[in-house]
């Protein structure tokens, strides 16, 4: 008996879902999906990653905050890459084989103070 009851639930699940499905192929949308954010993909990011791997997963740098601060900094052939995301900046650091050494994330401004706001260290460095 219950499986003979759970077969109809199944089939009257499968046929209500039908249309629903069908309005979503033909307006485009496809199942709701919580795409990550921003600073959860930054708190993924780990020493040693490639810059190409970083980029790929964080997407093309969109920041500036961070250019007066770094033109002060020593040439050591190091290159960066800026991603500022709401209040937070982030801030990427890599060797001269474009590898990650330095992974930093600031609440609002260049500074001492680390955001608050992701699931990782706001400064992780090797």
């Amino acid at each position: 008996m219950v499986h003979r009851f759970t077969g109809r639930t199944v089939r009257v699940m499968t046929v209500g879902a039908l249309p629903a499905a069908l309005i979503a192929i033909a307006t485009g949308m496809g199942p709701a999906t919580a795409a990550p954010t921003q600073l959860n993909v930054w708190c993924s990011l780990k020493l040693g990653d490639s810059k190409a791997s970083v980029i790929s997963a964080m997407g093309a740098p969109n920041g500036h905050q961070a250019d007066d601060w770094l033109s002060g900094m020593p040439d050591l052939g190091l290159s960066y890459a800026e991603w500022d995301t709401g209040t937070d900046i982030l801030l990427a650091t890599f060797d001269k084989d474009d590898h990650v050494t330095n992974l930093q994330a600031y609440a609002g401004m260049i500074g001492p103070k680390g955001a608050t706001d992701i699931g990782c260290p706001a400064f992780r460095n090797q």
